[in-house]
């Protein structure tokens, strides 16, 4: 493997590992993004809001917005 090679070789890596990290990076603040939603939505359920509030203000479906009340239930009662 001459110089150029190598030079490409090192670049390359460099490129991967940036992209890499970006990657993982962005995927943190969207999981961190969604937990936050997730805690709002409890916080709002544990001050009986209706789901249809609970929805409008973190964006999550009635779905989701109905599992977190029942882990929230489960949790407190068991």
């Amino acid at each position: 493997m001459n110089i150029h090679d190598q030079d490409i070789t090192k670049k390359a890596y460099e490129e991967g590992l940036s992209a890499g990290l970006q990657r993982g990076l962005q995927q943190g603040e969207e999981r961190g993004l969604q937990q936050g939603k997730y805690e709002t939505a409890r916080n709002m359920l544990n001050r009986n809001l209706p789901i249809e509030i609970v929805c409008e203000c973190t964006g999550l479906s009635k779905d989701v917005i109905e599992n977190i009340k029942k882990e929230t239930k489960q949790h407190f009662s068991g």
